[in-house]
């Protein structure tokens, strides 16, 4: 649905006319107009200053994030309804939501979705509701011993796709992690709400946060248990027209002992969803006292 619905858009708002449109600016790095149009806001990938991130992994970050509800069918017919959850980050994309609904009925009417070519409409949309996100929330007083919380629990609500860790893989070709460690969580938590913050306030985050000092007191914490469950799921793209199989989890984990500086970064992250697909709404989930 998410791919249907970019086509769709970028048909709509790109600059740049037929044939350049297909041919030099099928993907839009780079281009001049990427921050004026509607697509350029919303489904590409906005540039982050190579400050604190290594090379290569500066750019990435979508404002948009289109997450059907899970669970739901592996089949569907004539009829069935599916609840969708749009997440928009940042003002610009937030201002161009209606242009991205009436897009998703364009996408709908044209009957462009999965190799099949179905059709759908958009029966409702609820209101909108906005949160804003101070730096205050994610930087906590540093202190000699910090507050820990006797245990968290992670709870997926969408599954999750996650690579090892170079210090976990035995290949040289990273494999999906079936087990992930809080480390490896926060991590990627990190990754997500510090790029947010990089891409919306500029040059603020990195001055303000002691990354190495979170990174390792999320080392620190152990799992009390774990009910991770494998998770496969076949994958169609409409512009490469074809598909792929994709490996990762569903389920749950407690950990112990997690100092309550690193809480809000998994909150944060939880919400925006971690790992490979996140735009498509995978790595959803919910952090919360356990007990």
């Amino acid at each position: 649905m998410r791919g249907v619905v970019a086509k769709t858009l970028k048909d709509a708002t790109c600059r740049w006319p037929e044939p350049l449109r297909s041919a030099e600016w099928r993907y839009c790095k780079n281009c001049e107009h990427i921050h004026e149009c509607e697509y350029g806001v919303t489904f590409e990938s906005s540039q982050i200053p190579n400050i604190w991130f290594k090379d290569g992994t500066q750019d990435g970050l979508r404002s948009i994030t289109m997450a059907p509800a899970y669970p739901s069918n592996q089949s569907i017919k004539a009829g069935d309804q599916v609840g969708v959850r749009l997440l928009l980050l940042g003002a610009n994309a937030i201002d161009v939501r209606d242009a991205v609904i009436h897009n998703i009925q364009i996408a709908g009417a044209s009957n462009l979705l999965g190799p099949n070519r179905l059709g759908f409409r958009v029966t409702s949309a609820a209101p909108q509701q906005s949160r804003s996100v101070s730096m205050s929330e994610l930087i906590q007083p540093q202190v000699d011993r910090p507050e820990v919380i006797p245990a968290v629990k992670i709870q997926l609500n969408t599954p999750m796709f996650l690579k090892q860790s170079e210090s976990r893989s035995t290949t040289r070709r990273k494999q999906a992690n079936l087990s992930p460690t809080f480390s490896e969580l926060f991590a990627n938590c990190m990754r997500i709400v510090s790029r947010s913050f990089s891409v919306y306030t500029p040059g603020e985050l990195e001055q303000s946060v002691n990354f190495r000092n979170l990174k390792d007191l999320a080392g620190t914490v152990e799992p009390r248990e774990h009910n991770w469950v494998r998770f496969d799921q076949n994958k169609y793209s409409n512009r490469q027209r074809k598909g792929f199989s994709m490996v990762g989890v569903t389920g749950s984990a407690v950990f112990q002992n997690v100092p309550r500086e690193l809480v809000p970064w998994l909150e944060l992250g939880g919400q925006l969803g971690i790992g490979s697909h996140r735009v498509a709404g995978a790595g959803i989930f919910t952090a919360a006292l356990a007990y």
